[in-house]
């Protein structure tokens, strides 16, 4: 089990440094690869590759896996673990792939469940 806060799953990424490039790599989900110029362009990457992960498998009827946890890894200026928020709810027409409202009237028609 990853870590749980409040209901939310954050899935552990791989972040190296390498040249002039940062890749973010899931633990959990194989070739879930993205790149950045920075390490906080890496990571907010990660979290829309999440997003667009979880809505494909929701669209073909399947669960995100389990988050795991990275056990032994040292955090090196090059190489460290960062915790990736699981998407918190599915993507519709009207959302873009960070959850966000694509089109202002659409505010009206959204119904917020708590």
């Amino acid at each position: 089990m990853g870590i749980y806060i409040k209901g939310l799953d954050f899935y552990p990424a791989l972040v190296t440094h390498e040249g002039r490039m940062f890749e973010a790599r899931f633990v959990d989900i194989p070739n879930c690869v993205v790149f950045g110029d920075s390490a906080i362009e890496a990571e907010i990457k990660a979290g829309e590759a999440l997003c667009l992960y979880a809505d494909r498998l929701r669209r073909c009827g399947r669960a995100m896996p389990s988050p795991g946890v990275v056990r032994g890894e040292s955090n090196h200026c090059d190489r460290y673990v960062a915790y990736i928020k699981a998407p918190t709810r599915p993507l519709d027409a009207n959302t873009n792939h960070l959850g966000a409202l694509t089109e202002p009237r659409a505010i009206r028609d959204t119904v917020i469940q708590i």
